[in-house]
This record gives C-alpha cells, sequence and structure tokens, in this order.
C-alpha cells in the first residue's frame, strides 16, 4: 500500500508540473495580445516571474516521474524542487519581484499552501528512500531505464522548445528585449487600446482546446470568460459554444496541438468567429455597451478588431 501511496504522489505531481507548465505557455501568449494592446512589454518582474516558475516545474515533473517507478532520483529533485519554491518564497519573490508585480493575496495564499503540501511529500519521499522503498538505477531494466531517460528529456524539450516559442511569440526573446512593433505605412494610425485601468472592456472571439470562446484581454481580468456571463443573447451563447465545440472535436484528445481540420476548414471556422465576434460586438452596442471593444483571432491577421457593422478596421489589427 505504501508503494501505490508514493506512486500515486508522483503521477500527481507530473500531472501538475503538466498543467502549469501549459499554463505558463498559454499566459506568454496572451502576454502578446495584452502588450500589443498596451504598445508596451510587460513588465520585467513579469517576465522573471514566470521564467522562474517555468524553471520549477522541471524538477517538480521529474521528481514525480521518478517518484511513479519508484526511483531514488525521486529524492534529490523533490529536494531540488522543494529549495527552488522556499527560495522563491522567502527571498526572490519579496526581495526582487514582489515590490514591482505584486500578486493577489489570494494567489500568494495558494503558493505558500502548495508549497507546505510539496514539502511534506518531500518529506515522504525522504522517509521511503531512508526505508529503501526507492530503488537505483541498478535495480531496474537497462531497457526500462532508456526509456524513462528518453521520455525525460523528450518532456523536458517540449516544454522548453514550447516556452520559449511563446516567448518569441510575445516578442520576449529575453527578459529585458523590447517589443518590436511593425513599421506603419506612411499616414496610418495605429490605434491602441489604453492600459488599464483606463482600458474599456475587451473581448476577443477565440478558439481555444479547454477553454471558453471568448476572452477578457483587459488585465487584470484577462482570460477566458464563460458567455453566460456577458449578458447576451440566448442564441449567441448558443451560437459560441456550438463554435467552440467544433473547434474541440477538431483535436486530436491525445495530442491537442494536432488538429484533424485542412486549412480550408480551419479558414472557414475563423470566419465564422469573425461572423460572432461582429454579432457580439452588435449586442453589446444594443444593450448600450457601444465602447467596448471586441476582436476576433485569425491565423494570418492575429486578433482583429471588428465593428458591429462588420466593417474590418485595419489599424486595429493585433500583431
Amino acid at each position: 500500500m505504501a508503494e501505490i501511496g508514493l506512486r500515486l504522489i508522483g503521477v500527481f505531481y507530473l500531472a501538475a508540473a503538466l498543467y502549469v507548465g501549459r499554463t505558463l505557455i498559454n499566459g506568454r501568449i496572451l502576454t502578446a495580445m495584452l502588450e500589443a494592446l498596451a504598445q508596451g512589454p510587460a513588465a520585467r518582474a513579469t517576465r522573471w516571474r514566470d521564467h522562474w516558475l517555468a524553471a520549477g516545474t522541471i524538477p517538480v515533473g521529474l521528481g514525480g516521474m521518478m517518484l511513479a517507478v519508484l526511483s531514488w532520483l525521486a529524492l534529490p529533485l523533490f529536494l531540488i524542487g522543494l529549495a527552488q519554491q522556499v527560495l522563491y518564497l522567502g527571498l526572490v519573490a519579496p526581495r526582487w519581484l514582489d515590490p514591482h508585480d505584486e500578486p493577489a493575496p489570494a494567489e500568494r495564499a495558494a503558493t505558500r499552501n502548495a508549497a507546505v503540501v510539496y514539502s511534506v511529500a518531500t518529506a515522504l519521499v525522504a522517509m521511503a528512500a531512508a526505508d529503501g522503498r526507492l530503488l537505483p538505477l541498478g535495480a531496474f531494466d537497462p531497457g526500462l531505464v532508456a526509456a524513462i531517460a528518453t521520455l525525460a528529456a523528450a518532456l523536458v524539450a517540449g516544454f522548453a522548445f514550447l516556452y520559449l516559442r511563446a516567448g518569441r511569440l510575445t516578442g520576449d526573446g529575453g527578459a529585458d528585449d523590447d517589443i518590436e512593433l511593425p513599421d506603419e505605412p506612411a499616414g496610418s494610425a495605429r490605434v491602441y487600446a489604453p492600459s488599464a485601468p483606463d482600458m474599456p472592456p475587451s473581448y476577443s472571439v477565440m478558439a481555444d482546446f479547454g477553454c471558453h470562446p471568448v476572452w477578457s484581454i483587459r488585465p487584470p481580468d484577462y482570460g477566458s470568460v464563460d458567455p453566460a456571463d456577458l449578458d447576451i443573447s440566448r442564441q449567441l451563447e448558443a451560437d459560441l459554444a456550438r463554435w467552440a465545440d467544433e473547434f474541440e472535436q477538431s483535436l486530436d484528445p491525445d495530442i491537442p496541438d494536432e488538429s484533424r481540420w485542412t486549412a480550408e476548414a480551419h479558414a472557414e471556422h475563423e470566419a465564422r468567429g469573425r461572423d460572432l465576434a461582429e454579432r457580439l460586438a452588435a449586442e453589446f452596442a444594443a444593450s448600450g455597451r457601444a465602447g467596448w471593444q471586441v476582436f476576433a483571432f485569425s491565423t494570418t491577421a492575429g486578433h482583429v478588431r471588428v465593428a458591429p457593422s462588420g466593417e474590418a478596421r485595419p489599424h486595429d489589427t493585433l500583431p
């Protein structure tokens, strides 16, 4: 029973690391939208916090993987993960990050609670190692060791690639890089929404795996939004839900990044998303919310602002 419990703890932390990693990647992509709207890069502290948390997911995930197979390597990995969390909460965050990018009290409390739980898990791993329940590499079949090492390397490399690619999408090639905005044609005027708190409510119609089809892009409220909370017609709610469900059905559930659709099917789906965005803008305008901004996502043009009339505003296209 003790070994089953250890394996379950390992699986839990492996899954938790994968979830946190995916959240960080999605957050960096969303940052691209916010930076474009605010015409400036995210705070340096925000970027460094993302980098620190991303680095911390690696020992947590690998430690979980090693514990799931009862390998002695779980102990040093758990200790590294715990040290990283203690250092973050005790020194890095309060001294260098929080003064410039203070988190909400609930978020900090959740981080502390997670660190406490992780410390308990680390203690259990240490006791298991002392009792001889964790095995050295020599006790495993060489083929199994090779398979585990290959899987671990693939997970780390895949996460690093996706995280760094998301950084390039946000213009964040490094923590101190500035956003390079595209050159404007002579005489044109690019209109950016003002930064919070003066920025009006802004929403983008965009499909993503496991998310609502409408996204708030006004900090600090950014994230996917349930259309039912927007006080719109039930018909539009249903059409948005159906549109998002079609997108999810196009994805391979085992590999969500891969789609079964052709390029033509994607284009048709995006066109209908544009129609939905225009309907959303029309309903906002009809209900006294004409100042609210609505965008539609396009893989070729990014997030494009729409008007209730359906007329595009090219100068409001977000890179």
